[in-house]
């Protein structure tokens, strides 16, 4: 899962580099340094009355982090722990439960916290 490109040096000699998916910034799999497991991603916690706009909020703050894949089920875990981007994955669908459990009530999260996936939440 790296992505290979080309480039030329001063004297006009190829040479390449790889970049690692989780590398790259607008990577779904780029976690920021800033990113956060404690980080509150919207305002109003998730209760039985607020789903819609509550719902709504997260997608914004999931999207400006590149990270709605994980919660819509686009980006699915890999078949195989053995697979490189396994590492990657997983830190990045944890730090999505991590987010979309801070955002919720501790009633609803009682609900959902042995749940495995950003996704399944």
């Amino acid at each position: 899962m790296a992505f290979a490109s080309a480039t030329s040096n001063s004297i006009g000699v190829s040479t390449q580099a790889s970049i690692l998916a989780w590398e790259k910034p607008f990577s779904p799999y780029y976690l920021h340094s800033g990113y956060n497991p404690g980080t509150i991603l919207v305002t109003q916690p998730f209760t039985e009355e607020n789903y819609a706009t509550w719902s709504e909020s997260v997608i914004y703050a999931l999207d400006s982090k590149n990270k709605t894949d994980f919660m819509d089920g686009t980006i699915k875990a890999p078949l195989s722990t053995l697979d490189p981007i396994y590492p990657a994955w997983k830190c990045c669908n944890r730090m999505v439960l991590s987010w979309l459990l801070n955002s919720m009530t501790k009633d609803l999260i009682a609900n959902v916290i042995y749940l495995n996936t950003a996704y399944a939440v």
